[in-house]
């Protein structure tokens, strides 16, 4: 039984060239990656919002908002991910972002 990160579908039409843009669909797709080679059946199902606010002069500034019964191993375990991910977005435009995903 295998276990998948859901992430809510999204449409945005900008040009290909649009480095924000880039960065921000990078970083979700690591984020995607980490968590799914991280977790593992002894971890909970879970539901996971990201706000991302990030600069072009520092780091992003991320919040987590995560279901409350979440264990602590859990909870570690996606922060370590969120935090190896972050530096994608360093150096970028300056923008937010809102990214739902879900564990199960």
């Amino acid at each position: 039984m295998s276990k998948k990160i859901a992430f809510e579908g999204i449409e945005i039409l900008i040009p290909e060239s649009d480095e924000s843009a880039k960065s921000l669909f990078n970083f979700t797709e690591e984020v995607i990656n980490l968590l799914e080679n991280e977790l593992d059946n002894t971890d909970q199902n879970f539901h996971l919002n990201i706000s991302v606010e990030y600069f072009s002069e520092r780091k992003p500034k991320i919040s987590i908002v995560l279901n409350n019964s979440l264990n602590q191993k859990t909870r570690r375990k996606i922060c370590e991910v969120l935090g190896d991910a972050s530096g994608i977005l360093s150096g970028n435009s300056r923008g937010t972002a809102s990214i739902n995903l879900f564990y199960s």
